[in-house]
């Protein structure tokens, strides 16, 4: 949605869970004021409850890598950019997806950026090496994930730049794209059954 040039990101999802707490509380509103705080209130509440509501009813699951796909350039130098094009592609893809993240990190690095990048804000779900003590291209990793999101490999695609990475998702059934950019994964998401 957009109001006078500023972009809200609000999906579906978001727009029935809102409706939802609102109409279940609305007995307890006194008059237009406390209304208008419930509603308030309920969108809040939908913020925090809508990752989990989706994990279990929305079907397909579009995992991206991090590094190389939404930020790249030297982590340790602390040298990282913005990949054009992937932040907006995640927006427009969350609308009707579930959308993970996938990255080789460790607990201290992921802490870093994920606190300067806001990875929570960017994805529904965001999951790093360092949490299982196994890294990408290892097939045990996807496993994992595909569990965590309640997804099947057939319903998956996952993005990465490195191919040995997709290939590994590849032999569990996992849908797979080698990230080049932004505009070329849209199309391949596309031919794939998760265009956004």
């Amino acid at each position: 949605m957009v109001f006078k040039g500023v972009s809200v990101f609000v999906d579906w999802w978001h727009l029935i869970l809102t409706a939802f707490v609102t109409i279940v509380f609305l007995p307890l509103a006194s008059d237009f004021v406390a209304g208008l705080a419930l509603v308030v209130i309920a969108y809040l509440v939908a913020s925090f409850i809508r990752p989990t509501i989706k994990k279990y009813l929305v079907k397909k699951t579009v995992l991206f890598d991090i590094h190389g796909v939404y930020i790249s350039g030297d982590m340790n130098l602390e040298a990282l950019y913005e990949v054009e094009g992937t932040k907006d592609l995640i927006q427009r893809l969350r609308k009707k997806y579930k959308v993970a993240a996938l990255t080789n990190m460790g607990p201290e690095l992921f802490s870093l950026w994920s606190r300067k990048w806001g990875f929570s804000h960017v994805y529904d779900y965001v999951y790093y090496s360092g949490q299982y003590g196994i890294k990408k291209p290892d097939e045990r990793l996807y496993q994992i994930i595909l569990k965590e999101t309640h997804s099947t490999a057939a319903n998956t695609v996952f993005l990465d730049d490195l191919e040995e990475n997709v290939a590994a998702a590849k032999k569990l059934g996992i849908h797979g794209i080698v990230f080049k950019d932004a505009k070329s994964a849209e199309k391949e998401l596309e031919k794939m059954g998760f265009g956004p």
